[in-house]
């Protein structure tokens, strides 16, 4: 049976997130059980880009240092790495995030991932192999730091997700135009690239989450959680069911309930710390749509998907015209005209990257026809 721990933790304070994470670990048998002596360690935070802490975009720094002090003590060698989305450098967005002090401090080296090689996938899939970040092989243990956020495209961002940060990065818009409109396509996608980079443990940073608009520009909303467990499903399920959402409504978990590795229902996971109807979270807010298809019978979805799916949508009066959105879109559905920022809808593969790029909030999603008339 699949084990996740569930503790409070009311702060970033660093003491307060220390004794959160060795608590969350010693349910699941301490560090022992992950770590050797000697072992180098891959702390994988979601350092999707440079945003500060108290934006509430990445992993926050007070739990990565927690986690890379703890494995030291457990005589690891921690080094932190990701890769940040479009060409950002991960030196510069640590920077910005807190984390980059966080390595200085405790001595742990930033792996920046700038180099793809092909893996083939360990199990039969769709996928036969993957181009994933060379840097990700170098490690004889991979501890997985997602920040649990809403996203527009998948729903939520959380431990399978998180793992899409080993593909390097302009690789990761290509994966967005090979899945088109297809979610389950892409969440596949991630569920067998899990698989393939099976990191040994996953902390969750609960703490304070992000619900909206996420992945970049939703609210923060205090929780006061952290969770951990070996396998990401079923730490997925855990949170969803926290949150109050029916767990195959996630695409991930859908995708690896069909491949027949997840468990049955939450009631197959041991929960270990607090008990679940204690610390669940009411009124969540969800990304705008997001869920409505998923009430409709799979064969209807098929037939609908085009009416379904929301559109991106720039409010003028936010853009500050960056351009990462321009950056960001796989088909070059995005483009600047008389200075203002334009979709082109009949380019447009509703993947959000744009949204997920833009650091002022001011790419919304807007209901179709249908969507507006069900909600």
């Amino acid at each position: 049976m699949e084990a996740v721990s569930v503790v409070r933790c009311q702060g970033y304070h660093p003491a307060t997130v220390e004794k959160g994470v060795l608590e969350a670990i010693r349910f699941l048998g301490g560090w022992d059980k992950f770590v050797r002596r000697g072992d180098k360690v891959l702390v994988k935070p979601n350092l999707l880009t440079g945003a500060p802490p108290e934006k509430g975009v990445t992993t926050h720094p007070s739990l990565v240092r927690a986690v890379v002090l703890q494995i030291k003590e457990a005589g690891g060698i921690p080094m932190i790495g990701d890769s940040p989305m479009l060409s950002s450098s991960l030196i510069r967005a640590a920077e910005k995030a807190g984390i980059k002090e966080v390595a200085d401090h405790c001595g742990a080296r930033l792996v920046e991932f700038d180099e793809s090689i092909e893996v083939d996938n360990p199990y039969e899939g769709t996928f036969r192999r993957f181009e994933i970040a060379k840097q990700v092989f170098d490690f004889d243990v991979i501890v997985n730091l997602p920040k649990l956020k809403t996203h527009s495209q998948m729903l939520l961002t959380l431990a399978v997700k998180n793992l899409f940060g080993c593909v390097v990065g302009r690789k990761k818009v290509q994966w967005h135009f090979k899945a088109g409109t297809d979610r389950l396509y892409f969440a596949r996608m991630l569920v067998e690239l899990y698989r393939t980079i099976e990191p040994q443990l996953t902390i969750v940073d609960g703490i304070v989450a992000m619900e909206g608009n996420g992945p970049q520009s939703g609210s923060l909303r205090k929780l006061g959680l952290i969770l951990a467990g070996r396998e990401c499903v079923a730490l997925d399920m855990v949170i969803t069911h926290l949150l109050g959402l029916e767990s195959l409504l996630l695409p991930t978990t859908f995708v690896a309930r069909e491949m027949g590795f997840a468990p049955i229902d939450i009631g197959k996971i041991k929960i270990l710390g607090e008990e679940l109807n204690k610390v669940a979270v009411d009124d969540f807010q969800f990304p705008s749509y997001s869920t409505m298809a998923w009430n409709i019978p799979h064969w209807l979805q098929r037939r609908l998907k085009r009416y379904l799916t929301p559109l991106p949508s720039v409010e003028l009066s936010k853009c500050t015209l960056c351009r990462r959105c321009l950056e960001a879109c796989p088909t070059g559905a995005v483009s600047e005209s008389n200075s203002k920022v334009v979709i082109n809808y009949d380019k447009c593969i509703t993947c959000f990257c744009c949204q997920e790029a833009c650091p002022d909030g001011s790419i919304q999603l807007r209901g179709r026809w249908l969507m507006r008339l069900m909600s």
